[in-house]
């Protein structure tokens, strides 16, 4: 238990951080070690990188650069069709220093205090992109009770969902999402019909107000 609390302690503590994270012109302190042992995105960036100033990695990890198309929320995939099928890898979901913070505590130990779809979605998108298997499956364990809180009228969001999931490898939660379709006998055909009319529909509703 004092092992943990320590460590948790190291969180941003800016008298031990060898690593400098930069997000949207804001920083974090951190530390290579324990990112090494999270992340698998972060293990390859240090086996590679000799880049450090000062005895220190300084790392941009903001979300709104390399020329990415950026999603805000995880339905928003649906604007972005064409882009999604074909280059899935420049797709990013938006995240802020917020967010981020909230994802790079899970390093230390922290829970990881979101609740909404939309956070949710988020950190497992950031789960992925730098590979941290053991929160990938906390945020699948949380988001698999999607289908329990939709009504009739959210079809659009069991297609879009289902993409998503499969995606950001959220396993158990395209597992609810299919058996949940099944027992209601909703197909994944119109659920696309429905979804279009909806989207041609707000499209219209776009065009008139110029």
């Amino acid at each position: 238990m004092e092992i943990i609390t320590n460590l948790k302690q190291l969180f941003n503590d800016h008298y031990t951080y060898d690593v400098v994270l930069r997000i949207d012109g804001k920083i974090y302190f951190a530390h290579s070690v324990i990112l090494k042992y999270q992340s698998g995105y972060f293990l390859e960036y240090f086996d590679k990188s000799d880049k450090m100033k000062k005895g220190n990695y300084y790392i941009d990890c903001s979300c709104l650069i390399n020329n990415r198309i950026v999603i805000k929320n995880w339905y928003d995939i649906i604007d972005k069709e064409e882009e999604y099928k074909e280059e899935k890898d420049k797709i990013e979901f938006y995240y802020d220093y917020e967010i981020f913070g909230k994802f790079l505590s899970y390093f230390y130990g922290w829970p990881v205090y979101v609740r909404t779809n939309e956070q949710l979605f988020t950190i497992a998108y950031l789960a992925k992109k730098f590979k941290v298997t053991g929160l990938t499956k906390m945020m699948d364990g949380l988001l698999k009770y999607l289908p329990t809180t939709w009504q009739q009228n959210d079809i659009e969001n069991w297609k879009i969902t289902l993409d998503i999931c499969k995606w950001l490898e959220l396993e158990q939660t395209q597992l609810e999402i299919t058996n949940y379709l099944k027992k209601n006998e909703v197909g994944l055909n119109n659920i696309k019909i429905i979804f279009a009319q909806k989207k041609r529909k707000r499209d219209e509703e776009e065009n008139g107000k110029f």
